[in-house]
């Protein structure tokens, strides 16, 4: 079966509580309610109706929801500091002494931005008197925030009462709310709910995958035995929460059994909470969610690639935020900076970038869209990030030898069949750059501490001048070698399982203008049809000596010795003393059935190893039935499955490696 990208399968479910007694409801499916008012200073009508899509802007990008009312700062930059939406007078003299709560979804971020930082608060006035904060809304730049409960249990048994959402963008240029599924209700005692699942849509037997979601508690009471369970039709996996969940909290939880499949099987997973006397089972189960078995997992690594410049006074925060992710995540993250209007600027990486961002500083992770590059926003997009299928491994070994000549291999492994257009970028990042001069000094706009407090990247900005000189720049773009949007002739549209894709790029002289040993190479397989990074990987330069004996090409990277063959694949030898190969003798040479091989080198523990011409391992042999043999130790092996022609035979063991030619004839 072909595969095509997915991502991992998050869910959420809606829906109001079967047996909970409700007041109001809106869903805003036919605009802003009537009875409702507002009132604004900004100059796009304050809040307003409609998709997520069509109010959503370049730093304000609200998920889909249905129809919903939002304010959008973002795409405003007005006077947002009074943004107050307020229901109709709602009459609940009949609740007296119930236990009344609102409860919504809200998309909103909370964020900062240049010092200015945005608030929402859900307010309540009496009888038409001053409104009063009930409730203030945290944030969350990733998702929407469902089933958010505020108690409005004190306004039981009034007659007028009005709520209110107040958005204030904090006197800056900030972002934007948004809500939908307004409710007012009278809950159940006990009511959970299953909010959202994420269940990944693949698989492998040696690397299980997690089950993850959230719970919310709809109900009355605290709940302290919830129970998630999953099952693919003929397994149930079942685990009781930890701790008290009180009402209106919600919950993220890890099922503790994974999803573990062989290649080539497929399962459904449905997903059920539950608690003892659940009023309503109706938002208990997630059903329907797919699975496939993978023949290996490969290992993913993310890309954050950040927008700056040394003349942009907000870019400190950039800098800050790529030292962060990269001391947090390590390997799991490759940070590269790509200048503007700078010495450090290469033209064609920055003129791609200037059509992916809207201004500096930007930050693009994995390339799925521009975003702030503070350490929260790109830690949040990286945690999304890093959970998605990596589709492919990829082997980067980047070579350079004493003359300063450069051959840069990649290898790319496929876990599933695939048809999707990719192609391979390979880029060279710097370290450690720093300079003299106006150009090379940092502006920053974070001196005096007027905009905030900002540490790192070596600074603590607020207490630096307004121009920083003897910066120090890490993980700068210096040469996109095969293009910022790669090479889309090396991948072939279409790829089983298990395939390799070897590429050896031309070899260049290294430039004298970076520095080799601040320098890595970064190699990513990029999705055409989305422009997305799939998955990547770094590499510091490694020295080669190539040595010639007997005819054969030897390979010595960093110490470690491999055989060249047919001048393209290496297969490693693991010695740098390549034994003779009169130690080791091969009959019948042709060979048709069997094939006995002798040496003094080969005992229990050798691993035999054939590749054909190409440097494909076609046959691989361990755990040997050695014999007594004149020269040495002998071993028979079955070569009557190999088509005619020569093959490489390989002996290994923990002291040597020997190789020989065979000729097959049938």
């Amino acid at each position: 079966m072909k595969k095509v990208i997915l991502s991992a399968l998050a869910i959420t479910a809606f829906g109001l509580g079967a047996n909970t007694q409700t007041v109001v409801s809106e869903d805003f499916e036919s605009g802003i309610p009537s009875g409702w008012t507002q009132t604004t200073l900004a100059t796009d009508g304050g809040w307003n109706a409609g998709t997520g899509s069509g109010m959503s802007s370049q730093d304000f990008n609200i998920p889909d929801h249905t129809n919903m009312l939002a304010t959008n700062e973002d795409a405003c930059n007005c006077d947002k500091s009074a943004d107050i939406l307020k229901t109709s007078s709602i009459d609940l003299s009949s609740y007296s002494g119930e236990s009344l709560r609102i409860r919504m979804d809200v998309f909103f971020y909370l964020g900062t931005y240049q010092g200015a930082t945005e608030s929402l608060d859900i307010q309540a006035s009496v009888g038409g008197g001053a409104f009063t904060t009930i409730a203030t809304i945290a944030g969350d730049a990733t998702a929407w925030q469902e089933a958010v409960i505020i108690d409005a249990s004190d306004y039981a048994g009034e007659s007028d009462v009005v709520f209110a959402f107040n958005y204030n963008d904090g006197a800056g240029w900030t972002f934007g709310a948004a809500i939908d599924n307004f409710v007012l209700e009278v809950p159940n005692d006990h009511d959970i709910k299953l909010t959202s699942v994420n269940v990944p849509p693949y698989s492998a037997t040696d690397v299980p995958q997690t089950i993850s979601g959230v719970v919310t508690n709809l109900g009355g009471m605290a709940e302290s035995s919830i129970t998630v369970e999953w099952t693919d039709g003929t397994n149930t996996n079942t685990t009781t929460l930890p701790g008290t969940l009180n009402p209106g909290e919600s919950m993220s939880f890890e099922h503790p059994d994974g999803v573990s499949l062989a290649s080539g099987t497929s399962v459904s997973i449905d997903i059920t909470a539950d608690v003892s006397n659940d009023a309503d089972m109706s938002n208990n189960s997630l059903s329907g969610f797919n699975v496939d078995g993978v023949a290996f997992w490969p290992t993913k690594a993310v890309v954050g690639e950040e927008a700056t410049g040394t003349w942009c006074g907000w870019c400190p925060r950039g800098m800050v935020g790529m030292e962060y992710m990269e001391e947090e995540y390590g390997e799991e993250w490759i940070g590269i900076a790509v200048h503007n209007g700078d010495p450090m600027t290469n033209a064609d990486y920055d003129d791609w970038m200037g059509d992916q961002v809207s201004g500096y500083p930007s930050g693009l992770v994995d390339r799925e869209g521009s975003i702030d590059p503070a350490s929260a926003t790109l830690e949040a997009a990286f945690l999304s990030a890093i959970q998605k299928f990596a589709y492919a491994s990829i082997n980067l070994t980047p070579l350079i030898d004493e003359n300063d000549e450069v051959e840069i291999r990649v290898d790319v492994k496929f876990a599933v069949d695939m048809d999707e257009d990719m192609s391979l970028a390979v880029m060279i990042v710097e370290d450690g750059l720093t300079g003299a001069g106006a150009q090379w000094a940092q502006a920053n706009y974070y001196s005096g501490g007027g905009s905030g407090n900002l540490s790192g990247a070596g600074l603590d900005w607020h207490n630096e001048a307004s121009s920083v000189a003897g910066v120090t720049y890490n993980d700068v773009a210096r040469d996109p070698l095969l293009g910022v949007e790669g090479d889309d002739d090396i991948i072939p549209s279409s790829v089983s399982e298990n395939e390799e894709i070897n590429y050896v790029m031309d070899k260049f002289d290294w430039s004298e203008d970076y520095d080799k040993d601040n320098s890595t190479i970064v190699a990513m397989i990029i999705d055409d049809n989305t422009g997305e990074i799939i998955n990547a990987v770094e590499s510091h330069l490694k020295d080669l000596v190539i040595v010639e004996e007997g005819g054969v090409t030897y390979y010595v990277i960093d110490g470690d010795t491999y055989q060249l063959f047919a001048g393209e694949t290496l297969v490693p030898t693991g010695v740098v003393s390549i034994p003779s190969v009169e130690d080791f003798t091969v009959y019948p040479n042709p060979a048709n059935n069997n094939v006995r091989l002798i040496s003094p080198f080969i005992n229990a523990e050798s691993d035999i190893k054939i590749y054909d011409m190409s440097g494909r391992l076609v046959m691989q042999q361990s755990q040997l039935g050695v014999q007594s043999a004149r020269g040495g130790a002998g071993v028979e092996i079955n070569v009557s499955a190999l088509n005619t022609g020569l093959y490489n035979v390989v002996v290994v063991n923990a002291d040597n490696t020997m190789k020989q030619t065979i000729s097959v004839m049938h």
